[in-house]
């Protein structure tokens, strides 16, 4: 008898906890929607300051939650709350045509799953060699005439343009705020 009233209790725990954290996932996405409104409210350029002095956030967080409240409105909400607020993050910086089926994803992978799934390793995309910059500098180094120059000179510049282009997506997409390679 004991054992199933410990099994009854463990089981109302468990459901609880779940529940409480349904409510902190819908919570910190109400926090997202201040955290966003307040934005809207200051000067240019004076959020940070006023989160580091008011909220009790980093910006990385502040963020996160901004842009999960912006991708789950309050209309599609309920489909999450039963996700925990990682979770959400990770559905949230995804392409939002995978959205859907990373929400169902969700309630049956962890969240290390989940996150190979939505961010697969910086390891996955890269494509120049090592020693790349070593074969650049060698190929200055090499050049003989004018023509060879421009055509380095060519390259590097579409490569710095490659360059600052995934900067600017890195930057709409994780907003890290203005960097100071792009104002070159």
């Amino acid at each position: 008898m004991n054992e199933l009233k410990s099994m009854n209790e463990l089981k109302a725990i468990e459901y609880r906890i779940h529940e409480l954290d349904g409510k902190a996932t819908l919570t910190m996405l109400q926090i997202g929607d201040e955290l966003n409104k307040a934005k809207q409210l200051l000067p240019f350029g004076e959020w940070e300051k006023w989160l580091a002095e008011n909220i009790n956030y980093s910006t990385r967080t502040a963020r996160l939650l901004m842009q999960a409240a912006n991708v789950f409105d309050p209309t599609k909400r309920k489909a999450i709350s039963d996700l925990s607020i990682t979770k959400v993050y990770l559905i949230a910086q995804a392409d939002p045509n995978q959205q859907e089926n990373l929400i169902e994803a969700a309630r049956t992978h962890s969240t290390r799953e989940l996150k190979k799934i939505v961010m697969p390793s910086v390891e996955d995309y890269r494509i120049l060699p090592e020693g790349f910059a070593d074969s650049v500098k060698k190929m200055i180094n090499d050049c003989t005439t004018l023509e060879d120059i421009m055509a380095i000179l060519d390259f590097l510049y579409q490569l710095q343009d490659g360059i600052k282009e995934c900067i600017e997506i890195l930057d709409s997409k994780f907003g890290f705020g203005t960097n100071p390679l792009m104002q070159k």
